[in-house]
């Protein structure tokens, strides 16, 4: 995929509708996020860094296929004031409820080597009160899983889940993009 940024969300105020088709990327700080996004745009336009959230702003991402993939900032721990953490919660959540219409895809990116944490059920139930299509990627798979992870997501919480590690490779999620965006 070859893109280019296309638009940089850092306010209340920047935030539009935008009726461009969209796949968001929603986890933690340094869940990998960013770094997933490289990968699949298969050139470093997303910055990731190994420090907790220096995503600051939402990144929107042209593809030459004519849709956006979505950085946001990550939820949980980041080295900001609990302030500043909530002002971007809310301009995630206002981001999202603007482009509810748009939004094709909602890709929850989950550590693969931690329990659920109680941050991470609120996300996946407010993803599931906005009724948007969403898969949960098990991030970092290429170590050691979390016992009972998988069947916890998608028993008790109906998820479809995929695992993605530094040595997968990115067919699987290209063809879940081609699915929703088809």
């Amino acid at each position: 995929m070859s893109s280019f940024l296309y638009k940089v969300v850092a306010s209340v105020d920047s935030v539009s509708l935008i009726t461009t088709p969209q796949i968001v990327f929603i986890g933690k700080s340094n869940v990998g996020k960013s770094s997933l996004i490289n990968a699949l745009l298969k050139r470093k336009l997303a910055y990731s860094s190994k420090t907790p959230g220096k995503t600051r702003a939402i990144n929107l991402f042209k593809t030459e296929q004519e849709f956006l993939l979505v950085d946001v900032p990550g939820y949980g721990y980041a080295k900001r004031s609990k302030d500043e953490r909530q002002i971007w919660e809310n301009i995630v959540d206002l981001f999202l409820r603007t482009n509810v219409s748009s939004i094709k895809l909602v890709f929850l990116l989950i550590d693969c080597r931690h329990e659920l944490k109680e941050i991470d059920i609120q996300a996946i139930h407010y993803i599931k009160s906005m009724n948007l299509n969403n898969i949960v990627i098990l991030t970092k798979s290429d170590k050691k899983m979390h016992s009972g992870l998988r069947e916890t997501l998608e028993s008790s919480y109906t998820m479809e889940t995929i695992a993605y590690g530094k040595y997968t490779k990115n067919t699987q999620i290209y063809s879940i993009i081609n699915k929703y965006m088809s």
